[in-house]
């Protein structure tokens, strides 16, 4: 038999050995809520240790550590509603700060019987008087640039006066720190503000906001927490677009300016000045940095390389060629159909844009569309387009039969620019 803290002695398996910290702060029946569906439990007297026991009778002995009953949730709920209670939560929570233990995580084993940390956070009291999982807790004191948002914003202090903050009673320094350093307790910070809040209205999943809207939540988000996913932008052309299908313009000082040439490629659309507000270089680095976790270009693909290219090679051969037509999708082998101006004469050319000086390769169907071109009496033009998007160039190889063998016919850049006649 084991003697209790009310005095009678009882067997082994109703005794429960409590943390020597509980003492004074639990009684017989608040048992029964930490061990739901057992009878007749009772403290053992806390002037008997663990080590005291008998070995025969130790695993028998139910014990109760300060976790449990913080873990506990319908006996906490009981001590809400008991007389004095605010004066029973700052006792047991200050034992809980005193025993110098964490309260986030309980050590358990995985499938493997590795030991792991499992996240258990515990309950805590707030200030609307609920029994609320800490994580669900905020912090009562909340900085002056959340402050000066909820005066701005309304939807700002519709979400602040939801959140669940602390007990007052239980905002002493001593308790705030424990919260803070040992528990899952939360600050209502500017970054959260930011994710709950603004993040949401930008993102390409929501409807788009007005520009107005658009441009100052994304002025909030930039000084927030690093956003990774496509926002809504305003472009220079007063549309809302998904910030991963716009180009930087020049003002970002991108590392490639597309906008220093943009009646080639009137296609793309370019991020507005607006957000820089007329801010200095360590302004606008800052500023490229956000838009490039966005998915805002400086680099591009492709396709755009040769739209502009195709644009540039119409408007430098308006002077000789006239009746453009756009050849490329249908298996030609050549990308545009042009007459002569002086005589009317069919023109296929065969576009090349490129970034920088590089060979140039006719290949499927392109080499046999030079061979049908000339014995129609046709001309066959190769339009290279080196420098492309800042400083672009035309070089045009009028025959470029003449310049090697095919199957696939290439073309080295001492080759297009020795048979070439440069226009640009």
């Amino acid at each position: 038999m084991i003697p209790t803290t009310s005095g009678p002695f009882v067997k082994p398996e109703n005794a429960v050995l409590a943390d020597p910290a509980l003492a004074g702060l639990l009684n017989d029946y608040d048992l029964r809520l930490v061990f739901p569906g057992t009878e007749d439990l009772s403290l053992v007297d806390p002037s008997l240790q663990s080590e005291g026991l008998p070995h025969t009778i130790r695993p028998l002995v139910r014990s109760l550590s300060l976790g449990q009953v913080a873990r506990t949730k319908p006996l906490l709920q009981t001590k809400l509603h008991e007389p004095d209670n605010m004066n029973w939560f700052v006792r047991f929570y200050t034992a809980l700060a005193l025993s110098g233990s964490q309260f986030r995580t309980v050590q358990a084993r995985d499938a493997r019987g590795r030991i792991v940390q499992n996240d258990w956070p515990i309950f805590l009291i707030s200030d609307k008087d609920d029994v609320v999982l800490a994580q669900h807790v905020y912090f009562r004191d909340i900085p002056n640039k959340v402050l000066d948002l909820r005066a701005r914003f309304p939807e700002v202090e519709a979400v602040l006066s939801a959140y669940q903050h602390i007990h007052p009673d239980l905002s002493t320094p001593e308790l705030v720190l424990f919260f803070k350093q040992q528990t899952h307790v939360g600050s209502v910070d500017y970054e959260k503000i930011c994710t709950d809040i603004f993040l949401p209205r930008v993102m390409v999943g929501s409807p788009p906001p007005r520009g107005d809207e658009v441009l100052a939540y994304t002025l909030l988000l930039q000084e927030g927490p690093p956003v990774y996913e496509p926002i809504w932008v305003t472009t220079k052309t007063g549309n809302l677009k998904h910030s991963n299908q716009v180009f930087f313009g020049s003002e970002y000082l991108p590392a490639e300016n597309w906008e220093s040439q943009n009646q080639y490629c009137c296609q793309i659309d370019f991020l507005s000045a607006a957000y820089l507000g007329g801010g200095r270089e360590p302004d606008i680095s800052a500023w490229k940095q956000f838009f490039l976790r966005v998915g805002v270009k400086e680099h591009a693909e492709n396709p755009y390389v040769r739209d502009f290219a195709v644009s540039f090679v119409k408007e430098k051969l308006s002077t000789e060629l006239d009746n453009f037509v756009s050849k490329e999708h249908q298996q030609h082998g050549y990308d545009l159909e042009a007459k002569m101006l002086s005589d009317g004469t069919i023109v296929c050319l065969e576009v090349k844009g490129q970034k920088k000086e590089a060979q140039v390769e006719l290949i499927g169907n392109e080499p046999k569309a030079s061979q049908e071109a000339r014995l129609k009496g046709q001309g066959f033009w190769v339009c290279i387009v080196p420098g492309i998007p800042e400083y672009p160039q035309l070089w045009i190889v009028n025959d470029p039969l003449t310049c090697g063998e095919y199957k696939t016919l290439t073309l080295d850049v001492s080759r297009w620019k020795a048979f070439g006649r440069r226009l640009v």
